[in-house]
């Protein structure tokens, strides 16, 4: 249970980090559509993620199947885990290079 709550905060812990510290950089999150849109979609996978970490972690307590689904969600979490650190630390190199053109 701790690492699923762990991994759901630490995009969020970085976001913040990186709003505060370097504030050019991740500025265009907020004020474009681009970025606007991927924090959103990084909030629903943060979400889902949290959602299906906690029913994976539920169902790896149980024996035969049910653990192997239950074992399958977690990876699947840590992948989705993955890809909303990509949104927080890529994301606003994309859009401002997006806004370049």
């Amino acid at each position: 249970m701790f690492a699923s709550r762990f991994l759901t905060l630490l995009p969020i812990a970085v976001a913040v980090l990186l709003a505060v510290t370097s504030p050019t950089y991740f500025g265009p999150m907020f004020s474009t559509p681009v970025g606007v849109g991927l924090l959103v979609a990084g909030t629903f996978a943060i979400a889902g993620g949290y959602g299906l970490s906690e029913v994976g972690a539920r169902l790896a307590r149980r024996e035969g199947a049910r653990l192997a689904w239950g074992l399958v969600l977690i990876c699947a979490v840590w992948l989705l885990q993955f890809f909303v650190l990509w949104i927080v630390l890529l994301g606003p190199a994309i859009v401002i290079l997006s806004q370049q053109r």
